[in-house]
């Protein structure tokens, strides 16, 4: 990742991104049509760190807003994901995570 050499010691690349649409069906089809089938709604972008305390950290000292308070950790079926929001300029989620699969 080029720019800050500080970020890109917390942040490792990007995780997953979600893409809202005012025109369903039309964005329905054009993702369908590529071989994909929907999953859901999203509303924020990913970005994996294999230190999230670091991260969190990093992202405070620049003032950014962070969404929750402290790091989260959600266990799913065969993974442990430990993460953080902050919010973007554009009112946009920003997730910053680390998947430890079990």
């Amino acid at each position: 990742m080029k720019g800050d050499s500080k970020a890109a010691d917390v942040i490792g690349g990007l995780a997953h991104i979600g893409i809202p649409t005012e025109e369903l069906e039309v964005s329905r089809r054009f993702y369908e049509t590529l071989g994909f089938s929907p999953a859901g709604a999203v509303d924020h972008f990913a970005m994996e760190t294999e230190d999230p305390e670091a991260c969190l950290s990093f992202v405070k000292e620049q003032g950014y807003r962070v969404l929750e308070d402290g790091i989260q950790v959600l266990e799913l079926s065969g993974r442990t994901v430990t993460y953080f929001n902050i919010l973007g300029p554009n009112g946009e989620k920003i997730e910053f995570c680390r998947n430890e699969y079990r």
